[in-house]
């Protein structure tokens, strides 16, 4: 099933011909629930075909987001927040052990991905409560300081 994942998003078009065509965006996270570590690269190249659509298309595929019941809407934001946690954890390891940074790029689709959805979220009323969207792992950049300064 992965290979076929990866075949479809290969055939991914920044422009589909129609609203339609964008359900395929909504189908592939079906695909890939469950599939955990295996899905991250995939949900990677699935943000960045999303974040690539043209304006106009983006807001169909919102509108198709804030549509979804309530626990697929929520399944789609906790893949992202996965992804987003482990590729913040990597970016934390490798920032910290003075190694070059490999994964900039698919952390900051991962966090535009979870920005999408929350602002998707915010639109459609709050259908998932706002801690879904956390990432834990940001703690880790500031630290004890950071957190004793906070009050």
């Amino acid at each position: 099933m992965i290979s076929a994942v990866e075949k479809l998003l290969s055939s991914l078009s920044s422009s589909p011909s129609s609203p339609e065509a964008l359900r395929i965006y909504l189908i592939i996270p079906v695909l890939l629930r469950g599939e955990d570590n295996m899905s991250n690269p995939l949900l990677d190249q699935l943000a960045e075909a999303i974040l690539s659509l043209q304006q106009k298309d983006l807001k169909v595929l919102e509108s198709l987001w804030s549509n979804l019941e309530i626990s697929f809407f929520k399944d789609l934001v906790s893949m992202y927040q996965k992804v987003s946690r482990s590729k913040l954890f990597y970016f934390i390891v490798q920032v910290r052990n003075s190694e070059e940074v490999t994964c900039e790029l698919h952390l900051n689709r991962a966090l535009k991905m979870l920005q999408l959805l929350y602002e998707v979220n915010s639109r459609a009323g709050f259908k998932i409560q706002e801690n879904n969207f956390y990432v834990p792992e940001v703690k880790m950049i500031w630290g004890q300081d950071w957190q004793s300064n906070e009050g």
